[in-house]
């Protein structure tokens, strides 16, 4: 069993050189550089962020309320047939994975501490505690990774706009996207 919800892949089709797809993606979104006075977190006002170093990029949807683990495409532009073929998959930034693995370790030494100063007491209260709150640990990557198929359909949408692309279907292997 995966711990996390594995990538969700998006390959996109674009009549666009590759260079000319850098420079869209380069103007359309805002660098990712946090600040402390803003409501996402984050500088600028564009609604998506990222980076585009070369022919690889990542965007990520601007969300406001710092409570929010985003959802990150990391993918490549690669020169494909007279345009671009733009291959990547969606998936939590791996800063959000750290954090929630330190949570789920955390949270697990705290139901130990808890259960073993109350079994004496509510043995049964004791394991039922521990039986949900495992199980809310349990899933909690996979409920959040769930949580973010908005933020995945916003950015496809947004890529398939910014670069007047569509679904490549030719490519074998992969699903062609949301």
């Amino acid at each position: 069993m995966n711990y996390f919800t594995p990538p969700t892949p998006l390959v996109l089709y674009t009549d666009l050189r590759p260079d000319e797809c850098e420079r869209r993606m380069r103007e359309a979104i805002d660098e990712v550089v946090p600040a402390i006075f803003s409501f996402s977190g984050y500088c600028g006002n564009k609604p998506f962020m990222g980076a585009v170093n070369g022919r690889k990029v990542v965007v990520i949807q601007r969300t406001f309320g710092r409570g929010s683990l985003p959802t990150a495409f990391s993918g490549e532009l690669q020169s494909h047939k007279d345009g671009t073929r733009v291959k990547g998959s969606f998936d939590l930034e791996i800063a959000s994975k750290i954090l929630l693995c330190l949570v789920v370790v955390a949270g697990l030494l705290f139901i130990i501490l808890i259960v073993s100063s109350s079994y004496k007491d509510h043995p049964v209260l004791s394991i039922a505690f521990a039986c949900g709150y495992c199980g809310l640990l349990l899933f909690t990557p996979r409920s959040l990774r769930g949580s973010g198929i908005k933020q995945e359909k916003a950015i496809a949408n947004f890529l398939r706009e910014l670069l007047v692309a569509d679904d490549d279907l030719s490519n074998s292997g992969m699903d062609a996207g949301l």
